[in-house]
């Protein structure tokens, strides 16, 4: 429940975040990049594992090598890195940070319970289903890429209950409305 609320605020605060600089920013656009690599600089520089897609941290994060307060701190700093990249105009995507905020979030739950890398998995595969609402495929792809088919049955019961919370919209389905096209416009 909880890997699906972040993915659902995960995608909610994208938007957010690209439609208030929209509304705020004055300066020319060619600035704007300028002006977001000076906010993300600290952060990264406070956060290095938060550079780039993710695909090295999410190893040892599997691995519960990192504390629950980092963990913590690498969730939220993903979504903030996100959220300031797209808003200024940089280029990136979502679904990688998706897997990484649950690899994290989920890591943090099982560093508390003693099970970091099945809980990571399981809390990828809720922010996923929780962002994308993609529920089965989420699940799908988790023990795909993890190779643990015996974690299927908890990635299915996370990505169903975490597919069905808060938003009836995807991060996906936000941005196609937000360039003007598809059923989203005018909502």
């Amino acid at each position: 429940m909880l890997g699906g609320l972040v993915g659902a605020a995960f995608g909610v605060s994208i938007h957010t975040t690209q439609h208030a600089t929209d509304r705020v920013w004055r300066g020319p656009s060619w600035l704007r990049p300028a002006a977001g690599g000076v906010l993300l600089g600290p952060l990264l520089l406070a956060l290095p594992q938060l550079y780039g897609v993710g695909n090295t941290v999410v190893g040892p994060v599997v691995a519960g090598v990192y504390p629950l307060a980092l963990l913590l701190a690498l969730a939220v700093g993903k979504i903030v890195a996100v959220c300031l990249t797209l808003a200024v105009g940089g280029v990136g995507g979502v679904f990688a940070p998706l897997l990484f905020v649950g690899a994290t979030l989920g890591a943090a739950w099982g560093t508390a319970t003693g099970h970091v890398a099945g809980y990571a998995l399981v809390g990828m595969t809720a922010v996923v289903a929780g962002a994308a609402r993609i529920p089965a495929t989420a699940a799908v792809l988790v023990v795909e890429l993890s190779g643990l088919v015996g974690l299927a049955p908890h990635a299915l019961v996370a990505a169903a209950v975490a597919g069905r919370v808060i938003s009836p919209d995807t991060v996906y389905t936000r941005t196609v409305a937000r360039a003007g096209v598809g059923p989203g416009v005018g909502r």
